[in-house]
């Protein structure tokens, strides 16, 4: 029995292992862009969920942060040359500064203010990413903008979108892992513990306002390398894709999927990439995906706060009792 409970991590870690491995060799182009895009964006999902699932906290400015990393990753490369990661790890730093700062309301408002605060950050980011646009390789070092586009290049590691597809999701799946180990730790305890009470936290020991600061930083830490991964897939970034809406929809598809499980994170950007271009295989207007996105929410908010994932788990746990024999 020990030697069973030792090894119950194995199939955790294998699963995710084999689909790294094998699924990129089993889509097509479309299907393969599609499944890279809905990475990219449960990369970006994972921040918006842990700040609401273990923090109570709505951040409505998650894609504005994406859009603020690849804007960092798309100037230094253009200005500079430097290897991809060397970019992504500028852009990350610089996302999770700008987590801090558009998230240092929060220390002090609570519930609607927070939302409308964030997501007024994240209209004040498409407004001005607009007037001054993405880098597109023009001349002009870190200003970057002309008439002729000269696409990122991407990663050695992963010159194709086969390759980029592994190099995301083992970027998803060590972001998942870290956020899994601070659960367990003393992060956790203390955001667990903050959700319910920051009164109480603070009269246990618990620094609320750092550990709410390390929060923010984290959720805009993957902020950013999701967007400097969308740079890497698209070679250059579209201001219209940063709009300040673009957050609200990703805070529904987390809910839907469900915030408190790495799988709800995957099925977040799974509905919010894949579920799209399923309906316009079928020859549908993938713009039915919003109506379906609103319906899905309404039904989570209402009989599944744990969100697809958690009815998922629900249901198995549910299934394995009825499969064990009687005591």
């Amino acid at each position: 029995m020990a030697d069973a409970r030792r090894l119950a991590w194995l199939p955790r870690l294998l699963l995710p292992a084999a689909a790294i491995v094998l699924l990129p060799a089993l889509l097509g182009g479309y299907w393969l862009k599609a499944w890279l895009a809905a990475v990219i964006y449960a990369l970006a999902a994972s921040g918006v969920a842990l700040l609401q699932a273990r923090l109570g906290l709505v951040h409505l400015g998650q894609v504005a942060l994406m859009g603020a990393g690849g804007w960092v990753c798309l100037r230094l490369w253009h200005a500079t040359g430097w290897p991809f990661e060397a970019c992504l790890l500028a852009a990350t730093l610089a996302a999770a500064a700008a987590g801090l700062l558009v998230g240092l309301p929060a220390l002090w408002l609570r519930g609607l203010a927070v939302s409308l605060t964030t997501l007024m950050a994240a209209g004040a980011f498409a407004v001005a990413v607009t007037a001054l646009q993405f880098p597109n390789g023009g001349a002009g070092g870190l200003a970057g903008y002309g008439f002729g586009t000269v696409p990122m290049a991407r990663p050695a590691l992963a010159p194709d979108d086969a390759a980029l597809l592994r190099y995301a999701a083992l970027g998803l799946w060590a972001c998942l892992a870290l956020q899994q180990a601070l659960l367990r730790g003393a992060s956790g305890r203390a955001w667990a513990l903050m959700r319910q009470s920051e009164a109480a936290a603070r009269m246990a020991g618990v620094a609320v306002g750092p550990r709410k600061l390390q929060a923010l930083a984290l959720a805009g830490a993957v902020a950013g390398m999701a967007g400097s991964l969308l740079a890497a897939m698209l070679g250059t970034l579209d201001p219209r894709s940063f709009a300040a809406s673009e957050s609200i929809v990703l805070l529904a598809v987390a809910l839907i999927g469900g915030t408190q499980s790495p799988l709800g994170i995957l099925l977040a950007g799974l509905l919010h990439r894949v579920l799209p271009a399923l309906l316009d295989t079928a020859g549908l207007d993938a713009q039915l995906a919003t109506l379906l996105f609103g319906l899905g929410l309404m039904h989570a908010l209402a009989t599944a706060p744990g969100g697809l994932a958690g009815q998922w788990a629900h249901a198995w746990q549910r299934l394995r009792a009825r499969r064990a024999p009687p005591p």
